[in-house]
C-alpha cells in the first residue's frame, strides 16, 4: 500500500480510478471519479485473464 501523500499525488494525474478492496467474502471493485458519484461496490473474481463480476 502507498502512503497517503503518494496516493493524493497520483489522484491528481487521472480523471478517475478503479478501487479494489478485500472483504471476508472475497474481493470488490468500483469506479470513482468518472461520474459525479462512485459506482456501487461489485463482488468479483479472477478467472484466468478475465475479471468476472458477480451479482
Amino acid at each position: 500500500m502507498h502512503d497517503e501523500k503518494t496516493i493524493v499525488t497520483l489522484k491528481q494525474l487521472f480523471d478517475g480510478m478503479i478501487e479494489i478492496r478485500e472483504r471476508e467474502e472475497g474481493y470488490q471493485i468500483r469506479a470513482v471519479g468518472f461520474t459525479p458519484k462512485p459506482t456501487p461496490w461489485f463482488d468479483y473474481e479472477i478467472d484466468g485473464a478475465n475479471i468476472v463480476l458477480r451479482g
